[in-house]
Formats: C-alpha cells, sequence, structure tokens
C-alpha cells in the first residue's frame, strides 16, 4: 500500500496532466497589437464585463475597445461575447450566436490532438498536435505553454499560456497569421500586470514614436515575410557594431547563423528556424533599441 502510495505521488509529480490555470477572473485586459509589414500598431484591448449566466452556466462577459492609449471605461467597450472555463477547455460563445466555440484547450498531453476554432475568423475547427508542454517566466510566476502545431495542412506553430491565452492574443489564432496579424502585449488582472513581452516599451505601443522613428532613421526589414536570408537596414545609421537579438514568440533568444554586416546593412538566415512569428530587435551605436515583427514562412 506504501508503495502503491508512492508510485501515486510520483506520477503526480512528473505527470504534465495537471489542471491547468484557470480562465481569470475579476476585471481582467488583454491589449494586443497589429503586425502589418513587420511593425506593429496599437490595436485592440479586450477586457472583462462582468458575469453572465447563460444555459444555466456562469461565463464572464467579453468586450473590446481601440487600443488608443486613453483612458476608457467599462460602458466604452463593444460586446463580444461569454466565454467560461471548463477543466481547462475555454469555451466563447459570440454575441451573435447561442453555439459554443472551443476557443482554447489546455488538456491535451505531448501527442494528443486538439480542436480550436475561432468563430470570430474561422467557419472550421482546426485540428493541432501538442508537440511540447514547457514552462515561460511572466512578470508574477512560471507558467505552463503548450506548443501546439496544425495537425493537417498550412499553418503557424500555436502558443497557448494557462490563464493567459494565446501569444497572438486572446481572438488571434496562428492559422490566420501571415504578414498581417496580431500579437498579445500585456494581460492584466485585477490591475496587475500579469504579462508582458520583454520589448514592449509599455502596453499602449510597441516601439518608439514616429517622430523618434524619423528622427533615428527607417529600420527596413525585407523580405517579410522570409523563408532564407533576411536583410536588416537603419537609414542613416552606422549598425557596424549595432547589437542584435532575435526572439521567438515566447520571447525566447534564437540563434543566427550567416550574420554578416556592412555599415547600415545586415545579413543573416532563418533557413533553419521554425516557421512562426518572431521580434528583431537592434540597438545602433548611441541610440535606442528598434523592434520589428519578422515572419518565416516556408
Amino acid at each position: 500500500m506504501k508503495w502503491l502510495f508512492l508510485l501515486c505521488m510520483l506520477s503526480a509529480l512528473c505527470s504534465t496532466a495537471q489542471p491547468p490555470l484557470p480562465f481569470p477572473t475579476g476585471d481582467v485586459q488583454w491589449t494586443v497589437n497589429s503586425v502589418q509589414m513587420g511593425e506593429s500598431y496599437p490595436d485592440r484591448i479586450y477586457a472583462t464585463m462582468g458575469d453572465s449566466t447563460f444555459n444555466g452556466l456562469l461565463y464572464q462577459k467579453i468586450g473590446w475597445v481601440d487600443n488608443t492609449g486613453l483612458p476608457w471605461e467599462t460602458e466604452d467597450l463593444t460586446y463580444s461575447g461569454i466565454i467560461r472555463d471548463e477543466s481547462g477547455r475555454w469555451l466563447f460563445v459570440p454575441s451573435w450566436s447561442a453555439e459554443e466555440y472551443p476557443l482554447f484547450d489546455f488538456t491535451g498531453d505531448v501527442g494528443d490532438t486538439v480542436s480550436i476554432q475561432n468563430p470570430l475568423f474561422a467557419f472550421d475547427p482546426a485540428d493541432y498536435t501538442v508537440e511540447s508542454i514547457t514552462t515561460t517566466q511572466t512578470v508574477v510566476d512560471e507558467r505552463r505553454v503548450w506548443t501546439l502545431i496544425p495537425a493537417v495542412g498550412f499553418g503557424y506553430p500555436e502558443y497557448f499560456i494557462e490563464g493567459i491565452g494565446s501569444t497572438y492574443g486572446l481572438f488571434g489564432h496562428s492559422t490566420f497569421i501571415s504578414d498581417a496579424g496580431s500579437q498579445l502585449i500585456c494581460m492584466e488582472e485585477n490591475g496587475e500586470l500579469i504579462y508582458r513581452i520583454p520589448e514592449a516599451e509599455s502596453c499602449y505601443y510597441l516601439s518608439t514614436g514616429l517622430e523618434e522613428r524619423a528622427a533615428e532613421g527607417a529600420l527596413h526589414l525585407a523580405p517579410n515575410p522570409s523563408r532564407e536570408q533576411v536583410i536588416l537596414s537603419v537609414d542613416g545609421a552606422d549598425i557596424t557594431q549595432a547589437g542584435l537579438v532575435v526572439n521567438d514568440a515566447m520571447g525566447r533568444v534564437v540563434e543566427l547563423t550567416g550574420l554578416q554586416r556592412t555599415m547600415n546593412t545586415l545579413w543573416f538566415d532563418v533557413s533553419a528556424l521554425p516557421v512562426g512569428l518572431y521580434t528583431v530587435s537592434i540597438t545602433p551605436r548611441d541610440r535606442a533599441p528598434r523592434h520589428v515583427r519578422l515572419m518565416v514562412e516556408r
């Protein structure tokens, strides 16, 4: 009996099947930016709007407001629908429907296939294979991350962070990401910052202001999306000794190959990188860091 108890304890410690953190409660908001032509632009803030009951079950209402950086009130939100957590599956009923859709699924173990569907953009469910379950350090704690790969057809990796959602945003999924898409910048719960990507200067604007960018010189990255070699340049800036860092969607630094540079041009190779969304950060001498989005595809 003692050995059986010990075996059960070890299984519980080693298993990745322990319940994930639930859907956040209280006042919660997700800030997302649009990604177009490699640049990030303020887009939307999604926020809870209180509780709601549907078919005898308790949900949280979700609304959105334009991400202008200005103060806003709950009454400014445009109603999107209701969400509930069913033991690790986040289910969503959009404002225009009475049907429930599987928005996120944190129940799969490595090798399992899970089905998710974003009713705001997709007509059919998409099957994903759980490639790995790892952890990432957020602003407040360490949380598990589900890396999902499209089971069939074209698509990009999906990253689900327990208790937060997708790195593409509350209603962003990788199947809709190409050169234009969205990325989660911040997530706040009851006034506390839970998640923010490392390169974000605030929860409203990822990059420096337009006037600062113009003064520093335009940043160019081509081709974008890219399959092999990428060329990066900064108008009027000496980047011979500039610091260059590339992070994946989880904020992890990736190793670059084939790096070459001249006074204001850099070349590097991405053919060995997995498909997905990356952040390229460059710090020219005596200037503020600059960030640009890069989509790697095959």
